[in-house]
This record gives structure tokens, C-alpha cells and sequence, in this order.
């Protein structure tokens, strides 16, 4: 049980967990409009890589 304290420490102190992200719910308007964000995000790395 220990070892799960320490992670969990060293994971916020590396930044591996973040407590103050804020949730939504995925199929909201929020929801969606961030998921074609990301969408879109990587459609424009793919080409500026040259992938596309």
C-alpha cells in the first residue's frame, strides 16, 4: 500500500496527474466540438509532416 502512496505522489509531482482538469461530459455540445478540435488537429499534423 505504500508503493501506491508514493506513486501517487510521484505522479503529481512529475505532473503525470493533474487534479485541477476540469471534467465534461464527451457528449455535450463541449463535448463534441473538442473532439473535432482534435480531429481537425491531426488532420493539420498529418500535414505539415508531410503524411497527407
Amino acid at each position: 500500500m505504500i508503493w501506491v502512496s508514493n506513486k501517487i505522489l510521484s505522479d503529481l509531482f512529475y505532473g503525470n496527474i493533474v487534479p485541477n482538469e476540469k471534467q465534461f461530459d464527451r457528449d455535450s455540445e463541449f463535448g463534441k466540438a473538442a473532439a473535432e478540435l482534435v480531429k481537425e488537429e491531426e488532420k493539420l499534423r498529418a500535414m505539415l509532416d508531410g503524411d497527407a
